[in-house]
């Protein structure tokens, strides 16, 4: 059988990253599978090959690392792809605020496919690039301090953060009587 261990480090903390991963590699498990926080922990997967366990990377990678794999997005093309679709909806025109994690190899690669996408309408102004901290109540938080005629986010686990938050302030500030199916618990 297979035995799957489960950690990770919260947030985006390249440096609890790279101590959650020395832990994993003195348990020499039969590989390693990682969402790398930064370029920092390329030594890290690097010593990990080195060292005969091989690792993976998803949905962020470590490019210039030895690592075996990576399994994840084209970011530049899915922030692309989202920038096309954003400026069809809003017909060309408007401000957008992105919700991102500075430093982030793949968001950042996918911050540019924005750009890149919404260069081709001049009337659409990217307003910022906000740091959700890749927290879900610190992405409410920064969006609920915005005021900008669209939103647009960069993850889904973002969207359905800033969804679930803006649903909670819905019900602290309405009674639903007549939606009696609709609960919201936070």
């Amino acid at each position: 059988g297979v035995r799957a261990d489960f950690r990770g480090a919260s947030g985006t903390d390249v440096n609890e990253q790279i101590k959650q991963f020395e832990d994993a590699m003195a348990r020499r498990p039969a590989g390693i599978i990682i969402s790398p926080a930064g370029v920092g922990i390329t030594p890290m997967v690097n010593r990990a090959i080195d060292g005969r366990i091989p690792v993976i990377c998803v949905d962020s990678d470590a490019p210039q690392s030895k690592r075996f794999s990576y399994v994840g997005t084209d970011n530049y093309n899915a922030g692309r792809q989202g920038g096309e679709l954003l400026g069809k909806l809003l017909d060309g025109r408007g401000e957008v605020f992105l919700l991102s994690v500075p430093g982030e190899p793949n968001l950042e690669d996918r911050i540019r496919g924005y750009r890149d996408a919404l260069a081709k309408h001049p009337a659409i102004r990217i307003v910022d690039v906000g740091n959700d901290r890749a927290d879900p109540n610190e992405a409410a938080k920064v969006a609920r301090q915005v005021r900008v005629d669209e939103l647009a986010t960069l993850l889904p686990f973002e969207v359905l953060a800033l969804l679930l938050g803006i649903l909670i302030e819905l019900g602290r500030q309405t009674e639903r009587p007549d939606h009696p199916d609709v609960d919201v618990t936070h």
